[in-house]
């Protein structure tokens, strides 16, 4: 055994001062070579990395949705055109915050219009919404619950 290491040394030795870029070690006639060292694993951490913490998934962006974007909270302004409302109806709208349709904070274009769809009170930024929210009520109602 000890002259299979010795061979190998002394080829590794030779390569190196020949300038082989890889030595392959030989073995003497009749005899097995030497079995390789194993290779860690490739999950295996190096001991300099296995002092790191690990380092936490990046968050992904936030993906857009195509419902109500949330409401900034509501101004003074906004409040007070929502004021204007009758009271039973303030308390509807400040709960409802957005325009279905603009996705505008309600009062953000003055006073908020409110229509009925399928028997439920719903508050629109403007008069130009309404249109589109008598087009499909169902999904302006959806976007409503949805918040």
């Amino acid at each position: 055994m000890k002259k299979l290491y010795a061979s190998v040394w002394a080829t590794l030795a030779l390569a190196a001062f020949v300038g082989c870029e890889e030595a392959k070690p030989t073995t003497p006639a009749g005899s097995t070579p030497a079995p390789a060292p194993a290779a860690p694993p490739a999950d295996a951490k190096k001991p300099e990395e296995a002092k790191k913490p690990e380092a936490k998934p990046e968050a992904k962006p936030a993906e857009k949705k195509a419902e109500v974007a949330p409401a900034k909270k509501l101004t003074d302004d906004q409040l007070a055109e929502i004021k204007k409302l009758p009271e039973a109806d303030q308390k509807l709208a400040i709960a409802q915050m957005t325009c279905p349709i603009g996705e505008d904070n309600l009062g953000e274009m003055g006073m908020p219009i409110k229509i009925d769809l399928n028997g439920k009170p719903v508050f629109l930024c403007c008069a130009g919404c309404e249109k589109k929210a008598k087009a499909d009520p169902e999904g302006t109602l959806a976007k409503i619950s949805k918040k």
